[in-house]
């Protein structure tokens, strides 16, 4: 009591009442991330090479991605054979560190089996082929602790890519020739 004092309250605390409330925080996390990633990308169309500007502040701390067009081909699975166009940008300076639209020629790579960084693995499986996504790393998801000196990533770098989904190939055709 006394002067100033401020009533007591009492909130409950049953843990359906706890889950929304997380459940509520997880939401606005992504749906700041995903406003922020759509500040950051300003040009481009499927198939041509993007030009990223990144808004004040820092990157939210959790893989974000947003489809920027979707396409009308089959959905990506797991174990497939990706085919991308990319550009790999790094937040904190804006440093392009690798994009396949320069080399002229799409990359390709087992999606969903860690054949590459975490945030594509998790990002990709599932996007229609003709898709244009944009996604936000945390390092947790890309690089890790150790980062990629020779590109210029630091252990805490988030990354930002923009990917095109050019095409995939199941990874099940069968050998030519038979093991001995």
């Amino acid at each position: 009591g006394g002067p100033g004092a401020h009533p007591q309250r009492h909130y409950p605390t049953h843990a359906g009442h706890r889950f929304e409330h997380q459940r509520l925080g997880v939401d606005l996390v992504i749906a700041v991330g995903r406003a922020l990633l759509q500040r950051v990308v300003q040009a481009g169309a499927f198939g041509e090479k993007p030009a990223l500007t990144f808004p004040e502040g820092n990157p939210v701390g959790s893989l974000q991605r947003v489809i920027l067009s979707e396409g009308t081909g089959p959905l990506t699975v797991k174990g497939d054979w990706l085919i991308t166009n990319y550009l790999g940008q790094i937040w904190r300076d804006g440093k392009v560190f690798d994009n396949s639209y320069d080399r002229g020629a799409p990359s390709s790579f087992p999606i969903g089996v860690g054949g590459v960084i975490a945030g594509w693995d998790e990002a990709l499986v599932g996007k229609k082929i003709g898709s244009r996504v944009v996604m936000s790393i945390p390092a947790d998801k890309g690089y890790k602790e150790q980062g990629n000196e020779q590109a210029g990533i630091k252990g805490d770098d988030t990354l930002i890519f923009v990917v095109d989904l050019v095409g995939a190939a199941a990874n099940d055709t069968p050998l030519d020739a038979t093991p001995a």
